[in-house]
């Protein structure tokens, strides 16, 4: 999946920027 490659390179660490980055992408879509 792109969401957790994105999640990977933008920060590993935080599980919590997961749930932003997750909508954010959806909406791109």
């Amino acid at each position: 999946m792109d969401i957790s490659n994105s999640l990977d390179i933008k920060s590993p660490n935080s599980l919590q920027n997961s749930v932003l980055v997750e909508p954010k992408i959806i909406s791109s879509t």
